[in-house]
């Protein structure tokens, strides 16, 4: 497995915009070999790795986020009504068509 901290092969503006300086790249056909292997290494280090295919980015291995809402966070989001189950009037029928 051939892994390689080159990061020419990545765009300028993709470099900075996601923040690193040294980008690991590894060919696809290796990528391929080595999947399970890659990517508990990036679990664990939590540095992406881009696939190429013939020296060009293909895709970017990266960590997952994990974001995760905080419980009741959308409380006051919720309208709830006094009664659900009656039957409404024929007016009120009406007014809600």
């Amino acid at each position: 497995m051939t892994i390689t901290n080159d990061y020419t092969r990545l765009p300028t503006e993709a470099r900075h915009e996601r923040g690193y300086r040294h980008v690991k790249t590894m060919p696809v056909t290796d990528f391929k070999a080595h999947a399970l292997k890659v990517l508990g290494e990036v679990a664990k280090t939590r540095e992406p790795v881009v696939v190429t295919k013939r020296g060009k980015p293909l895709a970017e291995i990266v960590p997952f986020a994990g974001k995760r809402t905080a419980p009741g966070r959308l409380a006051e989001a919720l309208v709830f009504e006094d009664d659900i189950v009656s039957p409404i009037s024929d007016a009120e029928w009406n007014v809600c068509r």
